[in-house]
């Protein structure tokens, strides 16, 4: 609206001083008194718009922040009862978006491979996909995300990657008489550490079945060892592709919360957020207990051992809804802030020991709307 202000002033002060030249019997010095005053009233005009205009926005700034930290402090003060998050990367390389067609291969193969459990109603069936991509997408993913490489072949064995998706795409019969494929995940274990509440004093393992323990003993369709211990759990997960870009999505309801949590005894969980947090990746399985105890001093700021390094995972956007609104909602700027070592003895005068390493991921609020 500036800009087309600015053009109408120009316009009309154009204007006017072609009037005051063209006319007849023009009279000089009364024509330049005239081009003088015109221009000063054009520019004191425009002036005036664009004082207006950048006093306007700095009104609106202002408002917006105070309202930021209203909802901030609304947010805060009320119970969570459930969270959903969403980590997308946009301009993913071909490669780590090759994960999740390996992924759907994996669980195409798996029910080939065990009858009785794709023979399972449509939501237990559900439930063993999505713990199933868990083990061949999220958890690859993360590693490739930490590492910030981008070629998943290291990750897998037991056939070429390329072969197993051609079979899988091109293939079907000759797919299904084979049982799939005998490609599997061998890569690390990797575990997402994400704080809860305004102090962050509270964490989730995202998507890790063994902290959200939904019932002692198994159903009727879980009687499988193997089985109960994969799927005993009630959090979604998953993994999806848009245009070059990749989403993890992760939702707890107020019982995975309750379950999954790990916060001080007397810990409450609410619905705020930080303007500025972290979360780690961490390179291993780490025991419930290791989270607060030993993991909250790494949330602080230390400097990487391994750098950023224009890698694609380096920038990506953080959204999280609270309580199934689809507003309010938090939008954080995330950066890659680098790979460390936790090694307890760093002190000694022998090499420390290392004893995990975790890539750490720093949070800055964009919006809350």
């Amino acid at each position: 609206m500036l800009y087309l202000d600015i053009l109408i002033l120009i316009i009309t002060g154009v204007g006017a001083i072609y009037g005051i030249w063209s006319g007849d019997n023009l009279n000089k010095k009364k024509a330049t008194i005239s081009t003088i005053i015109t221009v000063c009233g054009v520019t004191a005009t425009l002036s005036l718009s664009v004082w207006k205009y950048l006093d306007d926005r700095k009104s609106a700034v202002i408002a917006a922040r105070l309202r930021t930290d209203e909802l901030l402090t609304t947010l805060a003060a009320t119970e969570l009862r459930n969270v959903d998050v969403a980590w997308t990367f946009d301009n993913v390389p071909p490669g780590a978006l090759q994960l999740l067609d390996i992924g759907d291969a994996l669980v195409d193969s798996y029910f080939l491979a065990n009858e009785d459990v794709d023979r399972l109603p449509a939501d237990e069936r559900r439930k063993v996909d999505m713990a199933e991509r868990i083990d061949t997408t999220v958890e690859p993913m993360l590693g490739l995300i930490a590492s910030g490489t981008s070629d998943p072949s290291g990750l897998f064995e037991g056939e070429d990657i390329g072969i197993a998706l051609a079979r899988f795409k091109n293939d079907p019969k000759g797919w299904v008489d084979g049982l799939g494929t005998a490609l599997h995940y061998k890569g690390g274990n990797y575990e997402l550490l994400f704080p809860l509440n305004p102090n962050s004093d509270a964490i989730l393992s995202l998507g890790k079945p063994g902290d959200d323990p939904v019932s002692d003993e198994p159903s009727a369709w879980q009687q499988d060892t193997n089985l109960f211990a994969k799927t005993n759990f009630a959090f979604k997960v998953g993994a999806t592709s848009a245009e070059g870009s990749v989403t993890l999505h992760w939702i707890y309801d107020r019982g995975s919360l309750n379950r999954a949590a790990e916060r001080p005894t007397d810990g409450e969980l609410s619905g705020g957020f930080g303007k500025v947090f972290s979360f780690l990746i961490v390179h291993r399985r780490l025991e419930r207990t290791s989270y607060l105890n030993e993991l909250t001093s790494r949330l602080s700021a230390l400097p990487p051992e391994r750098a950023a390094g224009g890698g694609w995972a380096d920038h990506s956007t953080l959204q999280i809804s609270v309580n199934g609104l689809a507003n309010p909602h938090y939008v954080y700027d995330v950066t890659y802030a680098g790979t460390h070592s936790y090694a307890p003895n760093r002190g000694a005068y022998d090499a420390p020991v290392e004893e995990f390493a975790y890539t750490r991921f720093d949070c800055r609020l964009r919006a809350l709307d």
